[in-house]
């Protein structure tokens, strides 16, 4: 007999309880909550189950298949406790059982396995379901929220090596599936070290530190914050990025303007691709923003609003590093901090590598774009070359139309002329007319010579767009 596992792949008990238990007509009490829904998806999408409706009109039955499945089992199972019988001299037959001799150890029971957390259990059934798993779009307060634990499992690495977890809404429902990572994504952590003090600071951090406008951080703590750059500076050239620093940014009008939040302080660039990243320190504003603010509050009728203290006086000296705006992919870390068990500088080699694998998915991204508009390209220029057959195609039979409609006129003419010469032939006052149109006859008639291929003209662009189905004649992007 066949395998159970290779019949139709591992089920975990959890999922083989759920069969069951839909094979029974799903008694109410038995399963609870809404975890069950979704490995029932899992089991649909091995065409084990079938679903319908959705929140309280939800139904499962069980598929030809998987009744098929459970009676394999059982045999299986029936199986191992026979041949598990016969080799502890137990025969199967009525009778008197072989006495066994009783063992001096008794077995613990068998612990039941830990239920697994919800966002570990939408893995399970993610990956048991071939990677491709449905769940209904809408729901209830009581539904769990499968876009949280989505964003879980990106958070905490719990999606599985070389995938990316990604959703999409089809018919109504969630589609959540399994895509391949970047090539070359899977980076590790390297060292990032921090010098203890900063003798020849690099020109980059010797910039930030000039730039007191900019800075986001107090006093007292911007020795340490230079120290931060520096490590994040040479580890960056050392690996072949380019660094530097972020000035004030031009907008369509002429005028130029930062803020910490959309510019940052440092800029890395990697293979072309450009991130930033921000430094600052909890409770402490821009002191270019704050300066500026505070002699606007001293002057005229807030002069008595104008602020009693340094722009740092609420300082915390807690550091944190944000990258592009704290803009998040795929659920990843994008800003660190100083907590009570780690330190800023400890968490570097974690900023690094955020921006090294940004760096591959848009090498990867750039490299879809090419290949996309390359393929764009190449079905353009099929199509034009297409268009110009059609084009000749259209062209000769517009020169067919013309010779059809001039040989129906010739013939008609001909029935004409014939007519006016039965009526009226030899008569003085017809006879010139009749002439005439002998002789226009043999002007357009198109088979007083053998014809040839028509000669079509080499087509403009224009003439090819009622040809290309909607593409520009000009090019693959134009229309």
């Amino acid at each position: 007999m066949r395998p159970i596992n290779e019949y139709t792949g591992s089920l975990d008990p959890a999922q083989i309880e759920i069969l069951r238990w839909i094979s029974e007509g799903c008694p109410e009490g038995v399963m609870e909550g809404y975890s069950h829904r979704v490995s029932a998806a899992a089991l649909r999408s091995r065409d084990l189950v079938k679903i319908s409706g959705h929140g309280g009109t939800w139904r499962a039955e069980i598929t030809p298949r998987g009744t098929n499945f459970l009676e394999r089992l059982r045999k299986e199972r029936e199986n191992i406790a026979r041949i598990t019988a016969q080799a502890m001299n137990s025969p199967l037959e009525d009778g008197e059982p072989t006495q066994v001799e009783p063992k001096q150890e008794i077995a613990k029971p068998e612990q039941p396995p830990r239920p697994l957390s919800p966002t570990d259990q939408l893995i399970a059934d993610l990956v048991a379901a071939g990677g491709v798993l449905h769940v209904p779009f809408r729901r209830s307060a009581e539904d769990p929220d499968f876009e949280q634990r989505i964003a879980s499992a990106r958070r905490f690495g719990k999606v599985p090596p070389g995938k990316l977890i990604r959703t999409r809404y089809v018919q109504g429902e969630l589609e959540i599936r399994f895509d391949n990572a970047p090539a070359g994504s899977d980076i590790k952590e390297r060292p990032v070290p921090v010098p203890e003090r900063l003798s020849r600071p690099h020109p980059i951090v010797r910039r930030f530190r000039e730039q007191t406008g900019h800075h986001e951080v107090s006093r007292a703590s911007l020795g340490r914050a230079s120290r931060i750059l520096q490590a994040i500076v040479d580890a960056a050239e050392k690996r072949g990025y380019e660094v530097a620093n972020v000035e004030e940014s031009e907008d369509r009008y002429g005028r130029k303007s930062w803020t910490g939040a959309n510019d940052g302080h440092l800029a890395v660039t990697i293979r072309g691709n450009r991130y930033s990243a921000r430094i600052f320190e909890e409770k402490v504003p821009a002191r270019e923003r704050w300066e500026r603010e505070a002699r606007w509050r001293s002057v005229g009728a807030y002069s008595n609003r104008g602020p009693k203290s340094a722009y740092d006086a609420d300082a915390t000296g807690r550091l944190t590093i944000s990258l592009e705006r704290g803009y998040s992919r795929e659920g990843r870390q994008v800003s660190w901090s100083d907590r009570k068990n780690w330190t800023l500088e400890e968490k570097l080699p974690e900023v690094l590598l955020e921006l090294e694998v940004r760096a591959v998915e848009d090498d990867f991204r750039a490299e879809e774009i090419r290949r996309q508009e390359e393929e764009r390209k190449r079905q353009w220029e099929i199509a034009v070359e297409r268009a110009k057959e059609l084009y000749v195609e259209s062209e000769r039979e517009k020169t067919l139309r013309a010779q059809v409609s001039a040989w129906l006129e010739t013939k008609a003419a001909r029935e004409y002329l014939q007519a006016l010469k039965n009526e009226f032939g030899g008569s003085p006052e017809a006879d010139e007319w009749i002439a005439w149109i002998r002789a226009h006859i043999e002007c357009i008639d198109p088979l007083r010579s053998p014809p040839t291929m028509p000669e079509v003209p080499e087509p403009r662009p224009e003439d090819l767009k009622p040809f290309l189905g909607g593409l520009g004649p000009y090019g693959p992007s134009r229309r």
